[in-house]
């Protein structure tokens, strides 16, 4: 270094190294980021809920006429029963699927009942009554609030929460008559 040339420095007295006015805007800019993150995951969480909460409370509306579609068939085969159609062990395993079906208080559990019920008629009592019309319209809607929740899930939002969250993924529910 020539005599009489120093380091210049961009402000004097004040040693080299990482500077506030260039730190600063760093720092502010990665709690944006942070805090932008977190509030679109508690939406998307939000989000979820409220198509979970609604998808719920459709399936309540479901399983009530599924009760009252299943008290109709259980009618039937104690009926057929009667005269020797169909066997004492299918009316009681129905009785019995039935019986827990309508005492369950998880949704979850309820929709798994629900869904071993129709398999049962599907392949045990194809000739039975068809579900009425309200039935299969009540089953559509419910269908298609699934479809609307699993929309959620699949965005990249509904991605990064299922990394943190587990959150089951229901397929549609299909009456087996």
């Amino acid at each position: 270094m020539p005599h009489g040339q120093e380091l210049a420095t961009p402000h004097p007295g004040v040693a080299p190294g990482i500077s506030g006015h260039r730190f600063l805007p760093v720092v502010l800019l990665i709690l944006a980021l942070l805090c932008g993150g977190i509030a679109y995951f508690v939406l998307v969480v939000n989000r979820m809920e409220h198509a979970r909460s609604k998808t719920a409370d459709v399936w309540r509306q479901v399983a009530l006429k599924l009760d009252q579609d299943y008290q109709s068939i259980e009618h039937q085969l104690a009926q057929a029963e009667d005269g020797s159609q169909f066997s004492t062990a299918q009316h009681e395993r129905f009785a019995s699927i039935h019986d827990q079906f309508r005492t369950a208080v998880d949704l979850a559990k309820q929709r798994e009942l629900a869904d071993q019920m129709e398999r049962f008629l599907q392949t045990s009592q194809p000739q039975l009554a068809s579900p009425s019309s309200a039935l299969r319209e009540q089953v559509r809607v419910y269908n298609e609030t699934l479809a609307a929740e699993r929309s959620i899930l699949q965005s990249i939002g509904g991605r990064i929460v299922r990394i943190f969250l587990v959150v089951p993924e229901l397929e549609d529910f299909q009456l087996g008559r």
